[in-house]
């Protein structure tokens, strides 16, 4: 599946095709121990003029709220290579 993927991917250009915008996110899929995660709180201003689409990422829990997402914050770059 993966090899018919990345052919048509490949094999029309960038301008036809298959637009893979996110190859860390299949990685993430296929080998999961090749990051390190970390959870987080997020929230997307919806409300503010000035930063209307600005997400705030909460590591350290300065807001006091519940993580809802997970982050990959580091990646094995030599297996992800191999």
């Amino acid at each position: 599946m993966f090899y018919s993927l990345f052919k048509k991917y490949r094999g029309d250009g960038f301008n036809n095709g298959l637009k893979m915008y996110d190859i860390c996110t299949i990685a993430y899929i296929l080998n999961p121990e090749l990051f390190i995660v970390e959870k987080a709180y997020v929230e997307i201003d919806t409300q503010k003029e000035i930063s209307v689409g600005t997400m705030y990422v909460d590591f350290k829990g300065y807001l006091r709220k519940e993580p809802n997402v997970k982050i990959m914050t580091d990646i094995n770059s030599k297996k992800f290579i191999s």
